[in-house]
């Protein structure tokens, strides 16, 4: 793990800090179904922070996804997944399109049942953390509300060595988007 995670911050460093100045920025609320397991889909909210230069966004990502419904409890299987994305972005007048790839790294937690010599119960159980790494794909469409805000819908994948994950998210982007504002200043000018 600690392997991943220096690579991971070496990238976003270098990501960050090698860029002179950057357009804008942006943060993203999603929340949607996350398919795993080839089973049902299960709720699942993701959160991105991304940097803009020339059309160009440099973005870490987290979503969170579980196998319970209606809530959290102890038995349920768990999905976390991290990840660092490079993509492009074009726009209309009103839409605003946008792909995205990237490493990720994803710990699936599940507990397993264990023997137990007690004499109240004759079973218990262990929660284990398993971390595969993997790639992200991400495709969006939103409408843009105005320069700054956008609303639509995003298809996010996640390829990786054990459980492929995949779900369509609806989303809500608010910061800088563009260099709309600047170019209508330049216009005034």
């Amino acid at each position: 793990m600690k392997p991943i995670l220096t690579f991971l911050a070496l990238l976003v460093s270098s990501l960050l800090f090698g860029q002179s100045n950057f357009n804008g920025f942006s943060l993203t609320a999603k929340a949607g179904l996350a398919y795993w397991k080839n089973i049902a889909g299960y709720w699942s909210q993701s959160y991105e922070g991304s940097f803009i230069r020339n059309k160009t966004m440099y973005s870490f990502g987290y979503l969170n996804t579980e196998e319970s419904v209606w809530g959290s409890n102890d038995n349920t299987e768990k999905l976390y997944q991290y990840s660092l994305m490079i993509g492009k972005y074009e726009e209309t007048r009103n839409f605003r399109f946008e792909c995205e790839i990237g490493p990720s790294v994803s710990n699936r937690q599940y507990r397993f049942q264990v023997d137990d010599d007690s004499k109240y119960s004759g079973y218990s159980y262990k929660r284990k953390n398993e971390y595969n790494p993997g790639i992200n794909l991400e495709a969006s469409i939103g409408f843009l509300i105005y320069s700054r805000a956008c609303l639509g819908i995003n298809y996010q994948a996640n390829l990786n060595t054990k459980y492929i994950s995949r779900g369509p998210m609806l989303f809500f982007k608010i910061g800088i988007l563009n260099d709309r504002d600047k170019v209508e200043r330049n216009k005034q000018k």
